[in-house]
């Protein structure tokens, strides 16, 4: 059985570990000013120009959300896309600490090589952190809005 004071020393560790693995400086995610960031755009997934009209694509809307917007078309029978923040929850606030996709892994990945998933958003490395995901309203023309 270990002693309160091995496990105090194993918790310390372990936390200064995981502060190794953040961007920057981490932050509880209920700290990230989520509140403060308006996104509304329209997506035409089938038009001549999009790269959403297949499964398994993705569009990086670079202007909108935090550091960007990824759409991802999943094909599930459920939500066919989903549309989340490219901040990294670890440091939201570094323009240097953003999410992209890494296809051979088959997840979002931040700089700070944290894995979060393509279908929900949540962080496969460390519980308790997940991207900003936005709400998906589709539109009887085939589009959809993007919005929070």
């Amino acid at each position: 059985m270990h002693t309160i004071k091995q496990l105090r020393f194993l918790f310390g560790t372990a936390i200064f570990l995981l502060g190794f693995q953040s961007c920057g400086d981490s932050i509880d995610y209920g700290e990230i000013p989520w509140e403060d960031i308006y996104v509304n755009f329209s997506v035409y997934p089938y038009s001549l120009d999009n790269r959403l009209a297949a499964v398994g694509n993705y569009k990086v809307f670079e202007n909108e959300g935090v550091w960007g917007v990824f759409v991802y078309h999943i094909g599930d029978m459920e939500e066919e896309f989903v549309a989340f923040d490219r901040a990294c929850p670890f440091d939201c606030r570094s323009s240097d600490c953003y999410v992209t996709y890494n296809a051979a892994e088959g997840a979002f990945v931040s700089k700070c090589n944290q894995k979060f998933s393509i279908f929900t958003g949540f962080c496969t490395t460390i519980s308790g952190y997940s991207l900003l995901k936005y709400n998906i309203t589709y539109l009887s023309n085939g589009s959809f809005v993007v919005s929070n």
